[in-house]
């Protein structure tokens, strides 16, 4: 099929089930963010004009969270469910502009909104770089193996969401967080560190089957999609967990964010700031946000401080001592993922839970803390040494799963 009607075919497969599942005014306000870009670099197409583009959707979102969510709701006629996944897809949406505007000069109006009305990632994500988008117009891959991909994608997706299922029958890890706090203040500490770790593992599962799917319909259509979410059972340090669990998001992070901002000033902990002040935005300004991306900018200033202090090259002599660093590295590691747990915490459960963690892990008694320690340094060893592995599989294969 030629490009353009394929193009033309997805801009309006998506215009046509936006319309049809949420209503004309919905699809209006979504439309708004695209063509507002569009304006703005056929009126002046310099960087910082799609920055300021950018930042003031970005807050108009903010307000429209805060204030006018009912009134948008009860205009547009929709339920809870609508409004929340309109809600998600202008979140979406601007950084699919974003990206769009800041890698092509002279992209023309199909190319661009063919990019943001892709349908696979319209609503849940993930987020993938016009680059790898546009691949699928001058790669081919044969329909035969792309089928099979596609069916053994799907399978594992299904899989895990059925798994997940299961899991929640029996493990009210999602309803607990929005129990009165009594329940889980009253929990010993190995009953509540586990109730911590479940979190984190429902979350995960539940981004592993809602980008599964999604991705499996993307690359079928030979888009290269990012690997999913690695476990974080395999992750202990702050720059893997953002590397390897939301691959789209930090692809753009550190190409649009990170690097320009480096090559500007050559002030990597500046850089690191201003990334994490868009995280900040981008997900919402409520309070556990900021102390969740405050956290995570610490962790990695001192993973980046202290990382060189803790490298040692190898030479010879007793393999005992020889091992030493990487001890250290790891008892570093375990300290830090401490410090990230709790950090995640806020992001999962909010401020109330992510405080009683924070007060759990500092008041607890000394026996416990230092096996919790223990039971970190043994978790930061597994993941160091299955690092190269995960690393080398999701350079090879970006459209397989992950787990």
């Amino acid at each position: 099929m030629n490009d353009k009607v394929t193009k033309i075919s997805q801009i309006l497969f998506t215009s046509f089930y936006l319309t049809i599942s949420g209503g004309s005014v919905l699809f209006t306000l979504l439309l708004l963010q695209p063509v507002i870009f569009y304006v703005t670099h056929c009126i002046n197409a310099k960087t910082i004009f799609k920055w300021i583009c950018s930042l003031i959707s970005l807050g108009l979102i903010i307000l429209y969270k805060k204030d006018y969510t009912a009134t948008v709701q009860e205009a547009a006629g929709v339920n809870d469910y609508q409004i929340y996944l309109f809600t998600l897809s202008l979140s979406w949406m601007n950084l699919k502009c974003t990206s769009f505007y800041l890698e092509e000069k002279t992209g023309n109006i199909l190319d661009f909104f063919s990019y943001c009305l892709y349908f696979p990632t319209i609503f849940m994500g993930p987020f993938i770089l016009h680059e790898d988008f546009k691949v699928k117009y001058s790669h081919y891959t044969p329909t035969k193996m792309r089928v099979w991909c596609f069916i053994k994608n799907v399978l594992i997706t299904l899989f895990w969401f059925l798994f997940e299922g299961v899991m929640l029958h029996f493990v009210y890890v999602n309803a607990a967080a929005f129990h009165p706090l009594e329940f889980l203040q009253n929990l010993e500490s190995w009953a509540f560190y586990g109730f911590g770790y479940a979190m984190g593992q429902h979350f995960h599962i539940k981004y592993v089957v809602i980008y599964g799917l999604s991705t499996s319909l993307s690359s079928f259509e030979n888009v290269m999609v990012p690997h999913l979410p690695r476990c974080i059972g395999r992750i202990h340090l702050y720059s893997d967990m953002w590397k390897y669990f939301d691959a789209g998001l930090y692809k753009f992070l550190v190409k649009h964010i990170y690097i320009p901002i480096v090559k500007l000033t050559s002030l990597k902990l500046l850089a690191s700031m201003a990334t994490f002040g868009f995280v900040y935005i981008w997900h919402g300004t409520a309070t556990y946000i900021l102390i969740w991306c405050i956290l995570n900018y610490i962790g990695i200033v001192l993973e980046q401080t202290c990382s060189p202090l803790l490298s040692v090259k190898k030479s010879e002599g007793i393999k005992f001592f020889l091992d030493w660093p990487r001890r250290m590295r790891c008892f570093f590691g375990a300290v830090l993922l401490a410090v990230s747990a709790i950090s995640n915490f806020y992001f999962f459960g909010g401020k109330n839970i992510g405080d009683l963690f924070f007060r759990r892990l500092f008041a607890d008694n000394l026996p416990n803390t230092i096996i919790l320690l223990f039971i970190l340094y043994c978790g930061a060893q597994v993941s160091t040494e299955l690092c190269p592995v995960h690393a080398r599989k999701c350079d090879n294969n970006p459209i397989k799963m992950k787990y």
